[in-house]
């Protein structure tokens, strides 16, 4: 399984620091839908199953 799970600009990677979007625990072949709101900033998107960031499951995006 995985997730997708955005992380707030002053959160450190392997922190829970999140903001309040992150998709439920997905299996292969399923999908979810999430909304937010997010103020300007840098953002982290990242799969918050133990070891899975730190495999490469993460992106960057920006809020403009």
């Amino acid at each position: 399984p995985n997730t997708f799970t955005i992380r707030s600009p002053r959160g450190q990677p392997g922190t829970s620091s999140k903001i309040g979007a992150h998709t439920k625990d997905l299996n292969p072949g399923q999908s979810d839908v999430i909304m937010a709101t997010l103020p300007a900033g840098d953002y982290t998107f990242y799969c918050a199953f133990a070891g899975h960031e730190q495999l490469g499951m993460v992106g960057d995006f920006t809020v403009k």
